[in-house]
Order: C-alpha cells, then sequence, then structure tokens
C-alpha cells in the first residue's frame, strides 16, 4: 500500500478522544498534538495532497452567544505570551511534562477558562495549533464544526448510529424506561446534526477545496459547521418524543413507566 500514498489526493482527520472528563494532559495529547502530527506527518508523505479536512466542534465557540461564528477560537483567557505559536505549544509541552500535578487543580481551572471540560478546550488548541502551522501544509485546509452528532437521517438507513454516547445514550436509556429523570435545561435547543449530514457537509468542503484556486490565493484556513441551527429543537421536545415512542413501542422488560423530567 505504501506505494498507493503517492495518489492520495484528500485527507480527512476525524479521530478524536470525546471523553469530556479526560485529564488536561490526555485531551492535549490526542486532540491537540495528534492532530498537528497526522497533518504534519501527512504533508510530509502524502506528495499529492490537495486538501485536508479537519473535523473539530462547534463547542470551541460555546462562551458565544447567537448564531456560531466562522473564526478561530481566540483562547482569550490564557495569557498574551501563551497565545502565540510558540507560547502555545510551550504551554502544551509543560502540561504533557506534568506541570499541573505539582501546581494543582487551580492552574488546570486557569488553562480551561469558561470552557466546561477538556474536550472543548483541547479542540480549541488543536485549531489554533492547525492555523499556525497551516502554511507548512502545502494544500488548502479546512476545519469542518459538527455540533451533537445524532444518528443518521437517512444514510446507511435511517436512525443508524454506532455508539451510545451523550445525546444518544439519553434518548436510548429514557425510550428503554432506564433513565428516568434529566438534569439539563428542558427549554435549551441543543442543535443535533445527523450523522449522515454532517459527512456530506465533509464531502462538499473537500469539493469546494478542490475547485478553489491554487493554495496561495487562498486563506491558511477556512472553517464551516456542521448545524441545524436554524430547525433546532428543544431538550423538551426530545424527551417527548422519547416518552412517546417508549410509549407506543413498550420495552419487553421495562422496570417503570415511561418518564422524561427535567431538574435544573
Amino acid at each position: 500500500w505504501i506505494p498507493r500514498l503517492a495518489d492520495v489526493t484528500v485527507l480527512l482527520h476525524a479521530a478524536a478522544s470525546v471523553q469530556f472528563e479526560e485529564s488536561v494532559e490526555a485531551a492535549l495529547r490526542q486532540n491537540s498534538l495528534g492532530s498537528v502530527a497526522v497533518l504534519s506527518a501527512a504533508a510530509g508523505v502524502l506528495p499529492s495532497l490537495r486538501a485536508a479536512i479537519h473535523v473539530s466542534t462547534a463547542y470551541v465557540m460555546c462562551d458565544r452567544l447567537g448564531r456560531p461564528s466562522e473564526e478561530l477560537p481566540s483562547l482569550s483567557h490564557l495569557r498574551p505570551e501563551e497565545r502565540t505559536h510558540g507560547g502555545l505549544v510551550a504551554l502544551v509541552n509543560r502540561v504533557l511534562a506534568g506541570s499541573l500535578e505539582s501546581s494543582g487543580n487551580g492552574e488546570a481551572a486557569r488553562l480551561l477558562g469558561d470552557f466546561p471540560n477538556t474536550y472543548c478546550f483541547s479542540k480549541a488548541v488543536s485549531e489554533r495549533l492547525l492555523a499556525y502551522r497551516a502554511d507548512s501544509f502545502r494544500c488548502p485546509l479546512a476545519i469542518v464544526r459538527p455540533t451533537i452528532v445524532g444518528a443518521a437521517y437517512a444514510e446507511p438507513a435511517p436512525g443508524w448510529i454506532d455508539s451510545v454516547n451523550a445525546m444518544a445514550g439519553a434518548i436510548l436509556f429514557t425510550s428503554l424506561r432506564i433513565q428516568r429523570e434529566i438534569s439539563g435545561i428542558p427549554v435549551v435547543r441543543p442543535d443535533a446534526v445527523p450523522v449522515d449530514r454532517c459527512v456530506n457537509v465533509c464531502l462538499l468542503v473537500i469539493e469546494h477545496l478542490l475547485a478553489s484556486p491554487t493554495p496561495p490565493t487562498l486563506p491558511s484556513v477556512t472553517v464551516y459547521h456542521a448545524s441545524f441551527f436554524s430547525e433546532a429543537f428543544t431538550w423538551q421536545h426530545v424527551a417527548d418524543f422519547c416518552v412517546d415512542y417508549s410509549d407506543r413501542y413498550p420495552p419487553a422488560r421495562a422496570l417503570n413507566a415511561a418518564s422524561g423530567e427535567f431538574h435544573y
């Protein structure tokens, strides 16, 4: 397969750890440095590479209100010297060397700032590091930011999914009457996007990059969102659907009546 590397024209990088409670060190190692390493290695061994896609998350901008912005995360809560390319690399290296072990939880909290978890923070750092290195990739780089990725709308089949993480887990366990209470605000709009729609966005972005002018005339990084923002439903809609579905198709071994009550 090695000779075929010369024929590869597109790189789609979607690997990541989505464990929200991962340590800062582990999240930065996998999601931040890992992403830079993949694209840097690809640039070195794929001579025909014409487009690269990095799949991030819309929640790198979770500190913003309103419609999502196609800007890169500012990381403005970090010290000015930590936001430069060299400073950010040095910060990540210090964390990976164990600096948080001696500084305690206060330093970890400072690094996270308003980010709700290490996943969002590490993906934001990843975007900044990739943007700093974009010129070395020798091809257009795009970042695709899905919101909450849910079950398929149509392909490969309606409702297809291969995990029960996050929103999928809440839907499954509420419908099976295992989970009866939900912690959250029912009027909030979760903004989920079907996984096949997310994949289609990535394919459209690839097509756009391949049809665009040569790299010197393009911005170093372009950002796209995969979202149902204008059509988003609320968490209450999700809970009501789960209860209705469970009433119409009750599980064979139900222990409880269907319920989707919210608690703040």
